[in-house]
């Protein structure tokens, strides 16, 4: 359903997990557009970044999904967190 979402971030988690990152980010960018808030959307848009070697892009989408996520997702959070670490640390 183009329409929902959720089910687009999910089409492009099969992209990415497919090895094709360029639809992925076409996906989600497109996601993001009409829902600039939805943490899963930039999640997997930090994943497609580091799967496109672009750490600068990584940083600031997985930044973003620490900003958006709601506290059902603190464990994942502080997961994420400390990958940014270490892509910041990797420059």
């Amino acid at each position: 359903d183009p329409a929902h979402h959720g089910a687009r971030v999910g089409l492009a988690q099969q992209y990415l997990a497919t090895n094709v990152p360029q639809i992925a980010r076409d996906l989600l960018t497109d996601v993001l557009k009409s829902h600039p808030s939805l943490p899963e959307a930039h999640y997997t848009l930090g994943q497609v970044h580091e799967q496109l070697g672009d750490r600068t892009a990584a940083i600031a989408s997985y930044s973003a999904f620490i900003r958006y996520a709601p506290a059902r997702l603190s464990q994942h959070v502080e997961l994420v967190r400390r990958r940014v670490d270490t892509l910041a640390g990797a420059r």
